[in-house]
């Protein structure tokens, strides 16, 4: 049509395409701090100094509100983090349990030193979490991790416990991802 505005009709085209797409809007993912609490005291940790806070119930249930109204409407990603977020595990638990009574759908990604893992708490970070990955920190080999590391009860959280921990995650079939911290004084060990 020899009349026809092709810039006019690009823009109903694009308009018109738009309108009938409807992107879904709203977060897709959450990092969630429910303690600054930890039972390793790392020698690079900038939360050194820190009052340990724990969330309390009330902004638990406010950060599950909070979740249901700003979310995207389909799956959405949780992101635990801390302090040591497993020291927090009551709180993460009343966050999911509420997110499931309202049908909200999400998978989970726990940031760990992992030693406070058990097989319990694994199977109900699974079940009630929708664990599907983990981020565990090393730093480097025995010697240099349990420096660094410096655990509050070196008896009971130590090298062996974490390797044990990414064991069970493997075998539950989790996604689990080492963050390798490393400085000159532990850079060799590592190659």
């Amino acid at each position: 049509v020899k009349d026809t505005d092709d810039y006019k009709l690009y823009e109903l085209a694009v308009s018109v395409l738009k309108n009938m797409s409807r992107e879904e809007k709203g977060t897709k993912a959450y990092t969630i701090l429910s303690t600054t609490g930890c039972n390793a005291r790392c020698a690079y940790c900038y939360e050194e100094g820190m009052p340990v806070q724990t969330m309390s119930e009330e902004t638990a249930d406010c950060v599950a509100d909070f979740i249901e109204k700003t979310r995207w409407q389909n799956m959405i990603k949780l992101i635990w983090f801390g302090g040591e977020p497993l020291a927090g595990s009551r709180i993460i638990s009343r966050i999911c349990n509420r997110l499931n009574e309202k049908n909200v759908p999400f998978r989970s990604k726990l940031v760990t030193n992992a030693t406070l893992l058990t097989p319990k708490l694994l199977d109900e970070a699974v079940e009630l979490w929708h664990l599907d990955s983990a981020q565990v920190s090393v730093d480097g080999k025995r010697e240099d991790y349990e420096a660094r590391k410096r655990y509050v009860d070196p008896s009971a959280h130590h090298y062996d416990a974490m390797i044990h921990a990414v064991g069970i995650m493997l075998e539950r079939g989790l996604k689990v991802t080492l963050r390798c911290n490393y400085d000159g004084d532990n850079q060799e060990g590592l190659t």
